[in-house]
């Protein structure tokens, strides 16, 4: 992103595209040169060579300009979008002429796919924005692909590559991130893309698949950092692209976007008209979120200052009480929020619970968390047999359940004792089953060393770790009757 200047002359600046330009590679006749735009003529020159112009008379960014030049064969075709004003959209490949038969057929078929790709992304994202020159493909040998302006340059080829690199055209390459904080714009979009064009062309099960694949990368490995790139990790090219954070949280908040419009029309109304309003120009994530919230007339403020400025995500302990008598079907639900990280806002969050009936049949339960801790009272119609997290994969978020039988606490004391999570981090919860006014609670070292003790009331307890070395320790709650002792670790 920042090394263009070194081998080729560019005014190296985001904010300034080049309002047109003129790549002219003469080679040796055996090869052939790719560039951006249109392939204006080849020209015979001495000794054997070929000039190869391409010009382009759309505006772009430094970092879009490109040429390849190979043993390459032309395998082009035409794209006819359904209801698309002009022409048909040329899509114009060089593949290698050295690849076998075998992943020549193969790089076939799926260069083929961009036909249904390219009206997939016209659906969600408005006209393709470049239809006066064309899209293609040029094989390299490299890892994965580059957004290059009007022709990606490949180093492999299935459908969720081809997807994104196409759907950059739209994000990305006409309209661009105006500085590389906001490289969310370019690599959220385009990810996005793909589970876009699954839904078009395979339904919304397979694209919610692919969503559920975004979801674990971030629930595993993006506990730390925001979408949001600030100056002082803006240096780091591996920072900027990074996976989990601008690809994949990057994808997560645009879905949830999506999910809170609860309007498929309105979603592609403010993706269509970003692009025009914005076409061949550079924007920030406020010009977006402003566009955003003026179009759907939601303020999305809070939103972005959770999920794209804000790190991690919300982890929600969700106890799901039963009553023991066979012929009461309540069901108290208590859910409380932590942070993935310290560094974690609070997440203000729709949780859509699924409760599942002993007869198979089901019903969908909202809970809004406007506080930390949230308390339900579900007056069930029949026994719940079970409780799914966010069926509909509307939410960047991870859960854990525990169930308990109310009437434990007559013959058991510690069953309705849940201390969570653990292993813990920062904080730690002590969920008792029902109010007391005032409980006793002491934390003990392996030695048996009291490190704190706090008097505290209510139903649900907390014990701040982040102090605390990593190891063994062991919670003592004391009621005034009953001394209960739970072991947990901190890591």
């Amino acid at each position: 992103p920042r090394n263009a200047y070194t081998w080729m002359p560019v005014k190296q600046d985001l904010q300034d595209k080049a309002d047109s330009a003129w790549i002219f590679i003469t080679t040796a006749d055996t090869l052939m040169a790719a560039s951006n735009g249109l392939l204006t003529q080849v020209v015979p020159v001495e000794n054997n060579k070929l000039r190869y112009e391409w010009k382009t008379t759309y505006p772009i960014s430094y970092y879009l300009l490109s040429f390849a030049v190979a043993k390459y064969y032309d395998y082009s075709f035409y794209c006819k979008p359904k209801g698309e004003n002009g022409d048909s959209i040329l899509i114009q490949n060089y593949l290698l002429n050295t690849y076998d038969k075998v992943d020549r057929e193969y790089i076939q078929q799926q260069v083929r796919a961009t036909d249904t790709i390219m009206k997939a992304l016209i659906h969600f994202y408005g006209n393709y924005p470049f239809a006066k020159e064309k899209y293609g493909h040029v094989s390299v040998f490299m890892g994965g692909g580059m957004e290059h302006q009007t022709m990606s340059t490949m180093g492999l080829y299935d459908f969720g590559i081809v997807a994104h690199e196409l759907a950059h055209q739209w994000f990305g390459d006409n309209v661009g991130c105006a500085k590389w904080n906001d490289i969310w714009l370019s690599e959220g979009f385009a990810t996005y893309g793909e589970c876009l064009a699954v839904e078009f062309v395979q339904g919304k099960k397979l694209a919610l698949a692919n969503m559920k694949t975004s979801i674990r990368n971030v629930l595993s490995l993006g506990k730390s950092g925001s979408v949001y790139i600030p100056d002082s990790e803006v240096g780091d090219e591996n920072r900027i692209f990074n996976t989990v954070l601008s690809y994949d949280k990057g994808a997560c908040i645009i879905h949830m976007i999506r999910c809170i419009l609860n309007d498929d029309e309105l979603f592609k109304n403010i993706n269509q008209g970003f692009q025009t309003k914005y076409a061949q120009k550079t924007v920030t994530a406020d010009d977006f979120q402003n566009y955003l919230s003026e179009v759907s007339a939601k303020d999305f403020s809070n939103f972005f200052a959770q999920w794209y400025y804000g790190q991690g995500y919300p982890f929600c302990n969700i106890e799901v009480q039963r009553q023991a008598n066979p012929n009461d079907y309540t069901v108290n639900i208590i859910s409380v929020q932590t942070g993935s990280t310290s560094k974690a806002p609070f997440f203000n969050i729709d949780i859509d619970l699924r409760i599942k009936f002993e007869d198979n049949t089901d019903t969908i339960l909202t809970l809004t968390h406007k506080t930390e801790r949230v308390e339900y009272t579900y007056k069930a119609p029949k026994r719940v047999k079970a409780i799914t997290f966010d069926p509909n994969v509307k939410l960047l978020a991870d859960s854990r359940f525990r169930y308990v039988t109310l009437t434990n606490l007559e013959t058991d004391p510690q069953a309705m004792i849940s201390v969570y999570p653990n292993p813990c981090q920062d904080q730690l919860y002590i969920s008792l089953g029902r109010e007391y006014k005032q409980v006793k609670i002491s934390l003990q070292d392996m030695s048996g060393r009291t490190l704190m003790e706090d008097m505290q009331g209510g139903t649900t307890l907390r014990l701040s770790m982040e102090s605390l070395s990593k190891g063994i320790y062991f919670v003592q709650i004391n009621d005034g009757s009953k001394n209960i002792l739970r072991k947990i670790i901190k890591n």
